[in-house]
């Protein structure tokens, strides 16, 4: 599932020896077409990652950038692609970067999906199970005070109690409806659940299966 991340680790690795070699007329060149780059980016992964940078590693901020956008975004500029052609096949480099980010990238996307789904058929549940606890106690009172009348004659028709049977039984349907609809979703938050564990394991498989992750939480 990550086949190509070994080298295209490497030639991340490899920019930054670039970057530390070149002069610093040199380097304010090329930063000036990496800020411009990256202005036209809309990527919020890629933001918070810099901002990261900008809080831990201030200093290296473009050269993090330097390594970042020459292995991992498509559609540079003419002058940062022939910047970075003389060091490896962007292409090359490109595909191999897709290839392994499109597996987190989908694992991560669904993960999201389902937590809102989660979290939405949480608190769903919680009223509606609220609202029907609430209801259910009335509906038995309700009935207790039915038979109650009934076993005294307080009724002034049988029109009138066969009236009054139905609305209870019509409540009590509606109430066995209610609850049907209520246990199905919990079923369906438990698969929900289900699945997002099983997305957590896998994310944490993947990323035990690199050296460079094992010592990171």
């Amino acid at each position: 599932q990550l086949d190509g991340i070994e080298e295209v680790t490497a030639a991340h690795e490899m920019l930054h020896a670039v970057w530390q070699r070149q002069s610093t007329e040199e380097k304010a060149k090329v930063a000036k077409l990496l800020e411009a780059a990256y202005s036209r980016i809309d990527d919020d992964s890629l933001k918070e990652r810099m901002d990261y940078y900008r809080r831990a590693e201030p200093n290296e901020v473009t050269n993090e950038l330097h390594s970042i956008l020459g292995t991992e975004v498509s559609g540079l500029d003419s002058e940062l692609e022939a910047y970075y052609s003389q060091y490896f096949n962007r292409k090359t480099v490109l595909s191999l970067h897709g290839q392994y980010s499109a597996v987190y990238t989908s694992l991560y996307n669904r993960s999201d999906e389902l937590y809102a789904k989660l979290q939405a058929l949480a608190t769903s549940i919680e009223s509606s199970s609220a609202q029907y606890t609430i209801d259910l106690e009335q509906l038995t009172k309700d009935i207790n005070s039915f038979n109650s009348r009934a076993d005294v004659g307080d009724f002034e028709s049988l029109s009138q109690f066969y009236a009054e049977r139905a609305q209870l039984i019509a409540r009590s349907n509606n109430l066995d409806a209610r609850r049907i609809a209520i246990n199905n979703d919990i079923a369906t938050y438990d698969a929900y659940s289900s699945e997002y564990q099983s997305i957590a394991s896998e994310l944490k498989v993947l990323n035990s299966s690199l050296d460079s992750f094992n010592s990171l939480q």
